[in-house]
């Protein structure tokens, strides 16, 4: 099973959530942590996701609705997780309808390079590749 979680619920989960979650929010090189995803799920920057078997978390996803000037897009900024290839085309169909229920016209994500083969079977294509320097 795929949901999302009511912003009522987080705190009931956060301890399984927080052990899948955090080693996908470690890899933002220190532009965030776990608690400050924690913080923008309170503010509703966030929301939060979750993959269930059975009763237990087996995935999370964290999205964003970001609008620009010319388009809403829904973006998948985290990802954690074990088992992706038997909850991955679910959560793809999941994620598609929300962003087109809200008036979104792309889904974007962000990840490691690992991603793009799982990604592309479902018809993902590689916009672009990210490149930094720490000063």
């Amino acid at each position: 099973m795929f949901s999302s979680v009511p912003k009522q619920v987080i705190d009931v989960i956060w301890e399984d959530v927080e052990k899948i979650l955090k080693p996908a929010v470690d890899t933002s090189g220190g532009k965030l942590t776990i608690e400050d995803v924690r913080e923008g799920l309170e503010h509703d920057l966030y929301a939060l996701w979750v993959v269930m078997d059975a009763n237990k978390i087996i995935a999370t996803l964290v999205t964003r609705v970001s609008q620009s000037p010319r388009m809403r897009v829904l973006s998948i900024d985290y990802i954690g997780g074990k088992d992706m290839d038997k909850w991955l085309p679910l959560t793809h169909d999941v994620l598609k309808k929300f962003a087109v229920d809200n008036g979104c016209v792309k889904l974007e994500g962000y990840g490691r390079k690992g991603w793009t083969r799982a990604l592309a079977k479902h018809g993902w294509n590689v916009a672009y590749t990210t490149y930094e320097l720490e000063i």
